[in-house]
């Protein structure tokens, strides 16, 4: 069993001014914590200076999000927060309300151990809201986390960080997909690419689907992008198990799907400017949208089955096209837009392209676009294409 460690990480920016109630903004002061640590145990020093900590509701925010409350409207009439919340200590503080600088440590309202288990690394959060008056102020003057954990060696992920690598909605897969898996441990510290040829090991790092080698593309220590082998049984769960440099994961069951629709966008969070090649070649952009009833090419991941067999690795053939076995319906600003093309792009690894039409009686501007398989799932929304 790895040795755990206790390191402190305290927030070095400026004192952050506390708004009047009125303003419904909160103070928030961040700190970046940079280690992979299992948390076993936290405790967290805050100095608040403010006239009448009642008005205030103090809560602290693990990088993963889970909210713990520190106080939430209490100690009427005491002047200032100045003390360590820990888990260990006798007493409230809401109950005791110290007068003296410093003095403590108290229990907060609710138990830091809430973050318990989780990953310390990230930005965790302390958030001061005044809710009760709308002429006092106030500054966080300073704060600090001390973490108790156990370092992350070995490769470790969730079903949820399992996600199509154009649209990043997780939790699923499908035969041919192209998925990113986040996580720690997963690989090399500086990320490397696949050459032209898939194998199935990157830099040490392997990924298996149910218990078989996966085609890999890039392997970093929080990422790693593989392709689903096409052979992979829709309405099954598979177990994917990630093997690296430093260990091997516990197995980590996904739902397979028979497809799972996502639409490459310029942006890397899977939202906004779809990626799409307007008829002339150029790129569709806001300020070069496509013209109504031309046809555009739109690149998607995860469409599933194809009308021949093929081998998970292996790029479209640049002389033929291989097409999808299921037909597939476009959305652009609510009209149909006639699919003329859905299937693998030549010359790519796990790439689809669709080719559709432009509705002719679409209004210029941005619309939202998306596709739908044969099996109901849809691409993700927040994905639009500029017509001009």
């Amino acid at each position: 069993m790895n040795a755990q460690t206790t390191t402190t990480y305290t927030y070095s920016g400026s004192p952050i001014g506390i708004p009047t109630a009125n303003t419904g903004v909160s103070a928030v002061a961040q700190i970046y914590v940079p280690d992979n640590l299992t948390i076993s145990s936290v405790t967290a020093q805050v100095q608040v200076t403010y006239p009448n900590a009642a008005d205030l509701q103090v809560y602290l925010f693990s990088a993963e999000g889970t909210r713990t409350v520190l106080l939430q409207n209490n100690c009427g009439n005491l002047a200032n927060i100045n003390t360590t919340f820990d888990d260990n200590a006798q007493t409230m503080f809401s109950s005791y309300c110290p007068v003296e600088a410093g003095r403590g440590p108290f229990k907060p309202n609710q138990p830091l151990a809430n973050s318990k288990g989780q990953d310390a690394a990230g930005y965790w959060d302390l958030v001061v809201s005044n809710t009760n008056s709308s002429t006092n102020t106030g500054t966080i003057q300073a704060f600090s986390l001390t973490i108790t954990g156990t370092a992350i060696t070995t490769p470790t992920f969730t079903a949820g960080s399992v996600v199509n690598s154009a649209s990043l909605a997780g939790g699923v897969i499908a035969p041919g997909e192209v998925v990113s898996i986040f996580g720690f441990s997963l690989g090399p510290q500086t990320g490397v690419s696949s050459g032209s040829t898939l194998g199935t090991s990157l830099s040490g790092t392997t990924v298996n689907v149910n218990g078989t080698p996966a085609p890999i593309l890039y392997a970093s220590y929080n990422q790693v992008n593989f392709q689903v082998p096409y052979t992979v049984s829709a309405g099954t769960t598979a177990q994917i198990q990630v093997q690296s440099s430093t260990g091997t994961s516990a197995n980590v069951n996904v739902d397979v799907l028979s497809s799972a629709a996502g639409l490459f966008t310029n942006q890397s969070n899977g939202q906004g400017q779809v990626l799409a090649v307007n008829q002339d070649g150029t790129v569709n952009s806001s300020s070069n949208p496509a013209a109504p009833g031309s046809y555009v090419s739109l690149y998607a991941d995860g469409l599933g089955p194809l009308s021949e067999t093929f081998n998970a690795g292996t790029a479209a053939p640049t002389n033929s096209l291989v097409t999808l076995s299921g037909q597939v319906t476009a959305i652009i600003g609510g009209l149909s837009a006639p699919v003329q093309f859905a299937g693998l792009a030549p010359g790519y690894v796990g790439l689809y392209q669709i080719n559709v039409r432009i509705p002719a009686t679409i209004t210029a501007g941005t619309h939202r676009v998306f596709i739908i398989l044969p099996n109901g799932y849809s691409s993700q929304p927040g994905v639009y294409i500029t017509v001009q």
